[in-house]
């Protein structure tokens, strides 16, 4: 192998090595956005009692303030969902604050809190959703999760049922699992 050829492969590796953390990056950022449409969807797909504390006109989508989804989830303020309007809410403390939502995305960064906020929560209505398989497991009414290169989704009916909600038979059959 002649020096010439070996400088190009050698150049080659190193552009691929530079390039892999931003293409991981960018890949990210597409899941993000992707999950966050499954989030304005199941907005769109569920019923909340008649006595949810929010205003008439708005559905509130609350997720905490260091969760990697808040940029994306963030762009879904002032979407229309049937006849309301979508509000995204930043929360500081989640255990605290969590009430006041239709919504509630709970991401890892929520793991270590998801006891005490399942809790505040039980029969409240806020639809719960995740991407934390942990969170998934442990009662979260929706959750996330890549399969190859699909995002595909599970749901805990019950946990639903209890807070009041109903879930449209139509995402129903969309979910990967129903339990």
């Amino acid at each position: 192998m002649t020096k010439q050829a070996l400088t190009r492969m050698l150049r080659r590796a190193l552009v691929a090595v530079w390039l892999m953390p931003c293409l991981a990056a960018a890949q990210s950022v597409q899941e993000n956005t992707l999950k966050a449409a499954f989030v304005y969807n199941f907005a769109l797909f569920t019923e909340w009692p008649k006595k949810t504390s929010n205003a008439a006109d708005s559905l509130t989508i609350c997720f905490h303030a260091d969760s990697d989804m808040r940029d994306v989830l963030g762009a879904l303020d002032g979407k229309p969902v049937r006849n309301m309007v979508l509000k995204t809410r930043v929360l500081g403390a989640l255990e605290q604050e969590v009430v006041n939502c239709n919504v509630l995305f709970i991401d890892r960064r929520d793991r270590h809190h998801w006891h005490a906020i399942r809790k505040k929560l039980a029969g409240t209505g806020v639809l719960t959703v995740t991407d934390d398989e942990d969170i998934g497991r442990g009662g979260a009414m929706i959750a996330l999760s890549l399969s190859g290169s699909k995002m595909v989704f599970d749901i805990d009916q019950s946990a639903a049922r209890q807070a009041g909600l109903v879930l449209s038979s139509k995402l129903l059959r969309l979910a990967r699992t129903v339990r």
